[in-house]
């Protein structure tokens, strides 16, 4: 029935295949339905057409009587509620026990202060959006930031832990609720959608495989950005895939405006362009019309105002940044090459004429210097004397060798220049050199007079001059092209907070991050120079970190999609194949291994395959999530550290890839034992703790805690992340068995007697 509940006009109860012959994924064509809403409901797929499609639709969905069909979507309607009822209390029920993560303390920080004043200094590597989210909660506690916040690495633990320490658990707890209710309502929203394209019962299939996955579970109660970027970007994705079949003006909107808020979540999003435009593309060949082109210029237009707006459309110049801690970024230099600097030199010199007398004595003097910084010494000697002028001109010039060079060397060059009388030769020239070697502009004054406009500089120097001199704002350097080429650093750039944090990710995905993996500790930069060692480290996660009943149902659905297409059409299917395929190789090639959090975005997606699963074998698919239910609830409330069978559990686990599973979650839970056991500890000498956090020990309790450095005899905790990824410092621990796991992330050993340790029967 047209319009009828969950079903588009195209596919009636239970699936059956109608009459009217529709070409597939050509939606512009029909008259479009009344049912806009996204989640509400979405158009039913194009029925299959020809023989071999016909075969297929009865394979997959035999007919059902309209009011067996009625019943039976009523029933898993309502277990789709019970089932996000569930999944909510599970998330808001974690988000109480579980301690605080690293990283929640920056965003819910950053995001309070963005609400006080939209600077987007703080976390700038970031986008606003989820950071928003959770400071919507203080706001409404009444918790006021801290004055001091753009000392971007003090200002979260002041914020949480000093100026509203004595309200922590509860802070914590109100921040981490707008997360658990985007996760929550995202299973429906899949439910929703399953439903339209599948049927009810795969609806509930794939709400179910993702609401349940423990990865869903332990990410989409953290006030993080992973899974609300999961949930938005899926969200997008497959809004523009519905305003591409039916391009109404609501529909449209609809689709730029979360396609806005998707990037406005974690520059993750920005996936969605490549994806959107290659959807576009294949619309109008499937269309041969120029239609879908159109829409695809309206979503991206208007998804970069909205963009724009999360950011409060700001616009500042290079020159304000540099003041701000938060901006510059310390990056290695190329050393100083002699052979170009001598090459410079004799460029410079033959340009005269006629050539000072002196010039090749300078040039066997720079040439036959011991290194690059005594070559410099000589050539900043021929600019300081000013005789004859012609020569200190050129040597000059020749400095342009160190452009973007060492910043040590550069200041020295900088150091010289300023300090010429205002009769030298260079003296109107060096400021030009200045402005190069320093790497920024300084506004010469209204007037323009150059004495004033050298005194900027000196006064410039004065304050700069301890400071690293090998920072950048923006280290790639198409970035500094299109910015600072086009505009330079005194015109306001817009959105340049947004350029800096892509340029950031960017960087920081060459460097790589410390890791840990299959018994290797990584240590960023130096053991990714050549690359990801590790290309098959995503593939690993996603094979240890899910249930396998999980897997299971997901390849199943793959498989199934692959080998009926017709049922999810040729521009759905590729929407849901297109983008995780496209996330999961980008970071499988990156240099960033951080855990399964990082490939989330992929997940509402699978659990989509899960349902189309349930189109074909309903059985099936109903037992896997069972199974899959079974495999992962049980760890609740410790996801994060969930490991399958096959990856050892939550014990073994570890042992394979850890970074991003414990991520700081049980400090909280150190302190509680502490607290049930401090007399005994106290008489074994204390506790040996090592926080991975940026809070305040003494808010959990652990205040007398004392760092292992080195082998020590008495209680020991230690964190997994610690234990695998710094194994210089905890080595000495392999040959002792802990006797306890706090949250399976915190190992505790009692060393007193020697390995392998004692058990003194403490839980």
């Amino acid at each position: 029935m047209p319009g009828g509940r969950g079903n588009g006009p195209d596919v009636p109860q239970g699936g059956a295949q109608t009459s009217e012959p529709v070409a597939a994924d050509l939606p512009w064509r029909r008259a479009p339905d009344t049912a806009l809403d996204l989640v509400e409901r979405p158009s039913a797929a194009a029925p299959p057409v020809g023989a071999r499609a016909a075969r297929d639709a009865q394979r997959d969905l035999a007919p059902l009587e309209p009011a067996v069909e009625a019943e039976s979507e009523r029933r898993y309607t309502l277990a789709a509620r019970i089932l996000v009822t569930l999944v909510a209390v599970l998330l808001v029920h974690g988000a109480w026990r579980v301690g605080p993560t690293y990283d929640e303390h920056f965003y819910a920080a950053a995001g309070r202060a963005y609400l006080d004043q939209p600077d987007f200094g703080l976390n700038r590597e970031h986008p606003p959006l989820l950071k928003y989210m959770a400071g919507v909660p203080l706001l409404l506690l009444g918790v006021e930031p801290d004055p001091n916040w753009r000392d971007q690495v003090a200002y979260p633990a002041s914020f949480f832990y000093t100026r509203n320490g004595e309200d922590l658990s509860r802070n914590l707890f109100a921040v981490r609720l707008p997360f658990c209710a985007l996760a929550a309502w995202t299973v429906w929203a899949l439910f929703r959608l399953g439903r339209a394209w599948f049927g009810a019962r795969a609806g509930f299939v794939g709400a179910f495989l993702l609401g349940l996955n423990p990865n869903w579970l332990a990410h989409g109660r953290l006030a993080g950005l992973d899974a609300g970027t999961a949930a938005l970007v899926f969200l997008a994705l497959i809004a523009f895939v519905h305003a591409l079949e039916r391009p109404t003006a609501r529909r449209t909107l609809a689709a730029a405006c979360l396609f806005g808020l998707a990037n406005l979540a974690k520059f993750t999003g920005l996936l969605l362009g490549p994806a959107c435009i290659a959807l576009g593309a294949l619309a109008a060949v499937l269309s041969r019309s120029t239609r879908p082109l159109l829409v695809l210029a309206r979503v991206l237009l208007a998804g970069l105002g909205v963009f724009a707006a999360g950011y409060a459309f700001e616009a500042r110049p290079i020159n304000a940044l540099w003041g701000e801690p938060a901006y510059p970024l310390s990056v290695s230099r190329a050393e100083l090459d002699r052979g170009a600097l001598v090459g410079l030199l004799e460029q410079e010199l033959a340009a005269l004429a006629p050539r000072p007398a002196l010039a090749d004595q300078l040039v066997r003097d720079v040439a036959g210097a011991s290194d690059g910084a005594r070559a410099l010494e000589v050539l900043l000697g021929a600019v300081v004397d000013p005789t004859p002028p012609g020569l200190a001109i050129a040597a000059l010039g020749a400095t342009r060798a160190l452009d973007g060079g060492p910043g040590d060397l550069r200041r020295r060059v900088v150091d010289v220049l300023l300090g010429l009388e205002g009769s030298h030769p260079v003296a109107d020239l060096r400021l030009e050199r200045v402005a190069a070697l320093a790497e920024r502009e300084i506004a010469p004054g209204p007037d323009g007079d150059p004495a004033e406009h050298l005194a900027r500089w000196r006064a410039w120097h004065d304050r700069a001059a301890s400071e690293d001199w090998n920072e950048r704002i923006l280290t790639d350097g198409p970035f500094d092209r299109l910015t600072r080429g086009l505009l330079g650093d005194r015109i306001p750039i817009p959105l340049i907070s947004a350029i800096k944090g892509i340029d950031y990710q960017l960087y920081h995905g060459r460097y790589g991050h410390g890791s840990y993996f299959k018994g290797v500790p990584l240590q960023a930069g130096r053991d990714f120079a050549d690359g990801n060692p590790f290309p098959e480290y995503y593939a690993t996660v996603m094979g240890v970190k899910n249930p396998l009943a999980f897997l299971a149902a997901t390849v199943l659905g793959i498989v199934f999609a692959l080998l009926s297409p017709t049922r999810f059409g040729a521009l759905r299917l590729a929407a849901c194949l297109l983008f995780p395929a496209a996330c999961f190789g980008l970071f499988s090639t990156g240099n960033t291994l951080m855990g399964v959090r990082y490939v989330l975005p992929i997940f509402p997606f699978l659990a989509l395959f899960g349902a189309r699963l349930a189109a074909s074998l309903p059985r099936t698919a109903l037992v896997l999530c069972a199974v899959a239910a079974a495999e992962s609830l049980w760890i609740h409330p410790h996801e994060l550290m969930y490991y399958n069978a096959a990856g050892g559990g939550p014990r073994g686990g570890p042992a394979l890839t850890v970074v991003g599973d414990d991520w700081g979650q049980d400090v909280r839970a150190t302190g509680a034992f502490l607290a049930r056991h401090r007399a005994p500890i106290e008489a074994a000498g204390g506790l040996w703790y090592e926080p991975y956090s940026v809070g305040d020990p003494a808010a959990f309790g652990l205040v007398q805690t004392r760092l292992p450095d080195g082998p020590v005899r008495g209680i020991v905790a230690v964190h997994a992340v610690h234990l695998m990824r710094e194994r210089a410092k905890f080595q000495w621990l392999d040959g002792f068995a802990p006797f306890t796991h706090l949250g399976y992330s915190v190992y505790i050993y009692d060393t007193r007697a020697g390995p392998p340790g004692n058990d003194p029967g403490w839980r």
